[in-house]
C-alpha cells in the first residue's frame, strides 16, 4: 500500500471519528435539552425530602444547608439561632429515633418564588410538633426562610 493511500485511509477514519463525536454531542445535548423539568412542587417536595433526612441522621451542618440567610423565627432568631438551637436538641438527644410525616403536606404558593408548606409532623421522645413551614426560591434552590410549631 503506498503512503499516500495510507494518509487518506487515516483522514479519512479521523473524520468519521470526528463526525461520530459530533452527532453524539448533539444528541446528548438534545436529549437533556427535552428531558422534563421538574414543577416547583416536585422541587419543594425532594428538598423537604433531603432536609427531614438529615433532620434524623443528626447532621446539623448538613440540615442547615437547607435554610436560607435569610431564615428568621420569633424564637431562635436568625440561621445561626436555628443551628444553634438544632445542635441543643442533638445534643440532648431530641434528634434521636425521629419520625418525621410529610404525607399530608400541602403547598401554597404565594407567588412563583415562596411557598408555605402545612403540616410536617415531627415525632421523637418530646411528642409530637406539627411544622408550618415557608421556603423561598433561591438561586441554588429552594430554602427553609421561616417555620413555626405551637408548642415549640
Amino acid at each position: 500500500m503506498s503512503r499516500l493511500t495510507e494518509e487518506v485511509r487515516e483522514m479519512t477514519t479521523l473524520k468519521s471519528l470526528i463526525a461520530s463525536t459530533l452527532v453524539l454531542t448533539l444528541l446528548v445535548v438534545a436529549g437533556c435539552a427535552s428531558a422534563p423539568q421538574k414543577s416547583p412542587e416536585e422541587q419543594i417536595r425532594d428538598t423537604i425530602a433531603k432536609w427531614t433526612a438529615t433532620l434524623k441522621a443528626q447532621d446539623v451542618d448538613g440540615c442547615m444547608t437547607y435554610f436560607s440567610d435569610q431564615f428568621t423565627n420569633y424564637s431562635w432568631g436568625d440561621k445561626e439561632g436555628a443551628r444553634e438551637f438544632i445542635q441543643d436538641a442533638k445534643d440532648t438527644g431530641l434528634l434521636e429515633d425521629l419520625d418525621i410525616s410529610t404525607d399530608a403536606m400541602e403547598i401554597t404558593f404565594d407567588g412563583s418564588d415562596r411557598a408555605r408548606l402545612y403540616p410536617i409532623d415531627i415525632t421523637g421522645s418530646f411528642g409530637t410538633l406539627t411544622f408550618d413551614v415557608t421556603v423561598v426560591k433561591e438561586k441554588d434552590g429552594w430554602k427553609v426562610i421561616g417555620l413555626s410549631a405551637p408548642g415549640l
